[in-house]
C-alpha cells in the first residue's frame, strides 16, 4: 500500500473543498425548500449529480424526493418508484434520492463501482438488473433486495425471460 505525504493529503483535501461545499448546500437545502418546484435546489442538484434527463424525468424525480422527505424512503422503494414514475430502472439515482435524504447511505454510481472496478450498464436499457447486476453479482449484499424488485418490475415489463442466478453468487463469493 502506498503512503501519502503530508503535501498530497493538503492538495487532495484542496480539491474536495468546493465539491463538499456543494454537497453541504444540497443536504442542507433539501429540508428547507420544497425541492419539487424549486428551480435553484434542481438545477445544483441537477449539476451537481449530473442529471440529464429531460423535464417530464426530473418533474417526476423531484416530486418524488419531495414526498419522501418527511419519512424518507429505502432503496428498494425508491427504485420501485422512481421506475413506475419515470418508466426505467434507475439504481444510481435512486441510491442518490435515498442518500439526498439520509447522508449516511451510499451513492452507487459509476465514480464509486470504477473504483471497485465494476460497471453498471447502460442507463436506460431496459434489461439493466437482469443482465448486468444479477449475472455479475455487482451490487453487494447488503442491496440484494433491490434485486428481487428490480427483477419484479423488469419482469412486468417483459424484459426478462427467465430469473438471473444472482442468490447463489451471494452465498458464495468465489462462484464467479
Amino acid at each position: 500500500m502506498d503512503t501519502l505525504t503530508k503535501e498530497q493529503v493538503q492538495i487532495a483535501l484542496a480539491r474536495l473543498e468546493r465539491p463538499l461545499a456543494r454537497y453541504s448546500w444540497l443536504q442542507r437545502q433539501v429540508r428547507l425548500r420544497d425541492v419539487s418546484v424549486n428551480d435553484e435546489f434542481q438545477r445544483r442538484f441537477s449539476g451537481f449529480y449530473r442529471v440529464r434527463r429531460n423535464l417530464q424525468w426530473r418533474a417526476a424525480y423531484f416530486g418524488l424526493l419531495e414526498s419522501e422527505k418527511a419519512n424518507g424512503i429505502n432503496f428498494p422503494d425508491a427504485l420501485g418508484k422512481i421506475a413506475r414514475r419515470c418508466g426505467r430502472i434507475e439504481a444510481s439515482f435512486a441510491s442518490k434520492l435515498v442518500a439526498t435524504l439520509d447522508a449516511s447511505k451510499p451513492v452507487i454510481d459509476k465514480f464509486v463501482l470504477g473504483y471497485f472496478k465494476m460497471e453498471l450498464p447502460r442507463s436506460g436499457s431496459t434489461t439493466r438488473p437482469c443482465r448486468r447486476l444479477h449475472t455479475q453479482g455487482l451490487i453487494p449484499v447488503a442491496l440484494n433486495a433491490s434485486f428481487s424488485l428490480a427483477t419484479k418490475l423488469s419482469r412486468e415489463k417483459g424484459f426478462c425471460r427467465k430469473p438471473p442466478s444472482w442468490k447463489s453468487r451471494l452465498r458464495s463469493p468465489n462462484s464467479r
